[in-house]
């Protein structure tokens, strides 16, 4: 995950790779504070020969370092200084810059998760949706907690991050953060959804499950936590999963021809049923064309029909965040299946059908 992170995040590499730097000089030398100014310069976007003791003051405050760190650091901007230009040359203040510069990472870190939402983000997504998702999420943040504009603001975002996820620019982060902004915006059912589409990206994600989980419980139909074939195990994942073991086949037949060994031939045996049960469920998905969905508005009336004209399939209506397995389609009408079992006929422009 590191090293992924590091080829997919210019930034993040460039910060880690000069704090590796600035941790290789001993305390006390020289070159450690040179180091010292190119990591913070890296870690703001400057360049090191320009960082001035103003902008140490500045990046520290935006990123809430505490007080004291902030006076250590341009009281040794100042020592350097003077020793440099002062005519009597004074010695420079000596300061820990180790664990300093530890705990100015972890600020940096935190505040690049920004509340959270955009959670590994690379920097080189840069396409026009999610630039603007960001900005319209970052004014949402900023408006009164509560007020229409926050609400416009956050129902903006979540559609400028899922478009981006639906044109497969990083699609597991940009449906979670779409997630996350239909959440604030009070749109349950579409938070749901949004989570839905992002675990099948990053199924192991535990603030994914956990947003999830919290979105579920403020539905008015108790859901309980179902992964099946299709819910968990995407079509991608599978294959991904077969080649895997393939390869493991391919290493154990090898082995077996070399040593003749019989605990090699069960072991490829085993794995060799394990890919055909891989197989099984790759061939399973394809025939189970269902597709789940989640109903995205306040309530909506099911039908026994697929048109208006039918009676009422149940005296209470569907709620909002209900999920349920697509059996039909017809027109813009939608056999669904709920999770007690029940069937009914719902508009199709009510819900919000999965990917998977």
């Amino acid at each position: 995950l590191e090293r992924r992170r590091r080829n997919m995040d210019a930034r993040y590499r460039t910060r880690m790779e000069t704090f590796e730097a600035f941790k290789r000089f001993p305390e006390g030398d020289p070159g450690k504070w040179e180091a010292f100014q190119s990591f913070l310069a890296a870690s703001f976007d400057s360049s090191p020969g320009a960082w001035t003791v103003e902008d140490s003051r500045g990046a520290l405050e935006k990123i809430g370092a505490s007080d004291d760190d902030i006076e250590k650091i341009v009281h040794l901007h100042q020592s350097v200084d003077a020793k440099d230009f002062h005519p009597e040359h004074p010695p420079v203040r000596t300061v820990e810059l180790n664990p300093l510069g530890k705990r100015i990472l972890n600020l940096i870190s935190k505040s690049a998760l920004l509340l959270l939402c955009f959670f590994l983000i690379p920097d080189e997504a840069t396409a026009s949706d999610w630039s603007e998702a960001e900005k319209l999420f970052e004014q949402a943040i900023k408006a009164p907690a509560g007020s229409k504009d926050a609400m416009a603001f956050y129902m903006d975002a979540a559609l400028k991050f899922q478009s981006a996820a639906e044109a497969g620019e990083r699609p597991g982060i940009a449906w979670y953060n779409s997630g996350n902004a239909w959440f604030r915006s009070g749109a349950l059912g579409r938070s749901i959804a949004a989570y839905l589409e992002a675990r099948v990206y990053r199924p192991f994600d535990p603030l994914i499950t956990e947003n999830l989980i919290a979105a579920r419980s403020l539905t008015l139909t108790e859901m309980r936590e179902k992964r099946g074939l299709n819910s968990f195990w995407s079509g991608s994942w599978l294959k991904a999963l077969f080649a895997v073991v393939s390869v493991f086949f391919w290493i154990l037949l090898l082995c077996y021809f070399r040593y003749r060994k019989r605990s090699l031939l069960i072991a490829g045996s085993v794995i060799a049923m394990f890919a055909t049960g891989i197989i099984g469920l790759l061939l399973l998905k394809a025939i189970r064309s269902e597709k789940h969905g989640v109903v995205i508005v306040e309530e909506v009336f099911a039908r026994k029909g697929p048109a208006y004209s039918y009676e009422k399939a149940f005296t209470e209506p569907l709620q909002d965040g209900l999920e349920f397995t697509l059996r039909e389609a017809r027109g813009d009408w939608g056999l669904i299946v709920l999770p007690d079992g029940r069937q009914c006929w719902t508009p199709l422009s009510q819900v919000q059908l999965l990917s998977y």
